[in-house]
């Protein structure tokens, strides 16, 4: 009877945690919708039979130990296999590879903070740990945003390399790190150690204000365009298509347009007017790349060459 007994007990605790898709720990909840039924294994008919057994009332005589502790020891073999199954589901759908993330977030510093601490280090530079508070504070800002809201961008935006990137492509995307780490250098001597261009204080806080007017450009852009590629590629993985709400109303190209504006406010900020005048150098990189870009949208993606005629800027409305 004992052992009777210990085996309806092993029945409560399999319901209790490893519940079957009837389970009402299954249910919604407050507003939470239930997990998916296939991304669990099946229960067999063989352990459901075993499982749903009612329990014998008294003075039912049993049925011969043997063959129903062997069925029930059997059954219960089959739950644990089922529980530790469903436990490397869930635990496989949780693993993130962060080699990608570590990746970006070193050329991130490698391209926008490694310049500031090369002249004569920023311990006694209030612009630059300002810099770096608004940069990296948006930048991750931006990211866990995408983790939680897009996360098909997200890894997309991870990408360094494809194997249908465009070749051209291939030199401009790290030819554009290279520019936009030298003007940062060079603004940095500027500000840091020669002073050949100094800035009043009231433009430096005005140049954060102008920085900040970018990040939101950023942000804007990002949370339109889901197809977002770092990389010059038509995504048909993804099916990309063409976008023209939002900031793509106005330019076909917002992201570049915001470097734009953060290629104005980082030396108001700094403290560099030469940094103002070298900036072009940036821009006129991202107009290259903007040009080939266009070129491979309106030869691989439909409807894109309607749209540039919709918008009829690239970057700056009036302008180009």
């Amino acid at each position: 009877m004992s052992n009777v007994n210990s085996l309806f007990q092993g029945k409560r605790y399999f319901q209790k945690h490893c519940p079957t898709k009837r389970s009402p720990r299954f249910a919604p909840l407050k507003g939470r919708a239930a997990p998916a039924a296939s991304s669990f294994p099946r229960i067999s008919p063989f352990l459901a039979g075993r499982l749903r057994r009612p329990r014998p009332s008294a003075g039912t005589p049993l049925a011969p130990l043997e063959d129903d502790a062997a069925n029930r020891w059997a059954a219960a073999i089959e739950a644990v296999t089922l529980c530790n199954q469903s436990v490397n589901i869930v635990r496989s759908n949780m693993r993130v590879n962060i080699k990608p993330i570590i990746v970006q977030f070193v050329i991130t510093f490698l391209v926008y903070a490694l310049p500031l601490f090369i002249p004569s280090g920023i311990h006694a530079w209030p612009a630059a740990w300002i810099f770096l508070a608004l940069w990296f504070g948006s930048w991750f800002f931006i990211q866990i945003w995408l983790f939680r809201q897009n996360p098909d961008l997200f890894w997309e935006r991870m990408r360094n390399q494809t194997s249908d990137q465009k070749r051209l492509d291939k030199i401009i995307y790290p030819f554009l790190h290279v520019a936009m780490f030298l003007w940062l250098l060079f603004t940095a001597y500027d500000a840091a150690r020669f002073h050949w261009s100094p800035v009043p204080i009231w433009l430096q806080w005005f140049g954060a204000i102008i920085l900040l007017c970018s990040f939101f450009l950023y942000f804007l852009t990002f949370r339109e365009n889901t197809f977002l590629s770092a990389l010059v590629r038509v995504q048909q993985d993804r099916g990309q298509k063409v976008i023209s709400t939002g900031p793509y109303h106005y330019v076909r190209h917002p992201m570049y347009a915001a470097t734009c504006i953060f290629v104005v406010g980082t030396p108001l900020l700094l403290g560099a007017w030469l940094g103002i005048l070298l900036g072009p150098i940036v821009t006129i990189v991202l107009a290259w790349r903007s040009v080939l870009e266009e070129r491979t949208l309106k030869k691989e993606l439909p409807d894109y060459y309607e749209y540039m005629t919709q918008v009829k800027y690239r970057l700056i409305p009036f302008v180009w």
